[in-house]
């Protein structure tokens, strides 16, 4: 997995761990919290701290959008998160193949498409979205879900754009770019905390033959036990286990990082796990006799909590065979 919140890049700076075909840089903005990263100008920004994109993933970030005060013309601009084949040694050399969905302001859309090796628009899809308005600044933490050839994008808590095919089996996408275009009146547009985290296709294996498994891809609400819709798709894959294995009885174990107060995060611990199970119970059917739950807080941490991909790791939940 990956994690960036900006957090170790100064203001002014362009992030470390990402590159870039055009410019930007790490800005701090009045009323949002955290460092954010400028991605206005017509071009491409790629982490790259993404190796692979495995057929079960989740990507996460916040995104702010700020309309011009005194508008010079009409707002064209849009920004995509695109699918894509690093071809090449350099960061820019790309096959054509690419897959995405991207915001536009100026028409209220939210947009997913598919091109082929050849150029060819293979999928196209618009839908309106309430809130998405060239005139307003708008802040959003979206989440994508992809699972092998089905994409799903959340807008907060709502299911935006949920396409089953979008996503050709025959491509192997490896990497992940931010796309930025038509910013012709000097809007801006940021991202913060950025998180990556590959899906469990061996739950089945780790669960059964190791006994448990740890997973990052159970997230939650800051300092909250409320579980966000794109986790489904990991809580899916536990719930396939227990269905097909009816006598496995399991412990369900929250652990946090290190910030903030210990009593408060062992108590925050327990009532994520008491969440994890209630989800099974409710949404899959589990029987919740089959289930514990337990509370760790930050009292073993699986990597040091000395950096934002450390404290990210650490922010798990783990299955116990017992």
């Amino acid at each position: 997995m990956g994690y960036d919140d900006f957090a170790s890049d100064a203001v002014g700076d362009f992030p470390a761990k990402w590159v870039t075909n055009a410019s930007g840089e790490i800005m701090t903005v009045d009323g949002y919290a955290g460092k954010w990263l400028n991605i206005s100008k017509q071009g491409y920004y790629v982490p790259e701290f993404i190796k692979s994109l495995p057929d079960n993933l989740t990507i996460e970030f916040d995104i702010l959008f700020i309309p011009l005060s005194e508008r010079s013309g009409p707002n064209t601009a849009d920004v995509g998160l695109q699918f894509i084949n690093k071809t090449g040694k350099t960061a820019y050399e790309y096959g054509p193949d690419r897959s995405y969905f991207e915001i536009s302001p100026y028409m209220g859309n939210i947009n997913v498409g598919c091109y082929t090796y050849k150029g060819e628009k293979l999928l196209s899809n618009e839908t309106g979205f309430k809130g998405i308005d060239r005139n307003h600044v708008f802040n959003y933490h979206i989440a994508v879900w992809r699972q092998k050839s089905r994409l799903r994008v959340y807008l907060n808590e709502t299911k935006a754009v949920d396409v089953p095919s979008l996503l050709p089996a025959d491509i192997k996408y490896n990497t992940i770019r931010f796309s930025t275009s038509l910013n012709n009146d000097g809007s801006t547009w940021l991202i913060g905390n950025f998180k990556y985290a590959s899906g469990l296709p061996d739950t089945r294996n780790k669960l059964l033959t190791e006994g448990r498994f740890s997973t990052t891809g159970i997230l939650f609400d800051v300092n909250a036990a409320t579980i966000k819709p794109s986790s489904y798709g990991t809580l899916k894959e536990v719930a396939t286990v227990l269905k097909e294995n009816e006598n496995i009885k399991v412990k369900i174990t929250g652990h946090t990082d290190s910030d903030g107060d210990k009593n408060a995060n062992m108590d925050l611990s327990k009532k994520r796990a008491e969440a994890v199970k209630a989800m099974l119970v409710k949404e899959f059917g589990i029987d919740g006799g089959r289930m514990e739950t337990d509370g760790k807080g930050a009292l073993q941490p699986a990597t040091p909590n000395t950096s934002a991909e450390g404290k990210a790791q650490n922010r798990r939940v783990e299955f116990i065979k017992l």
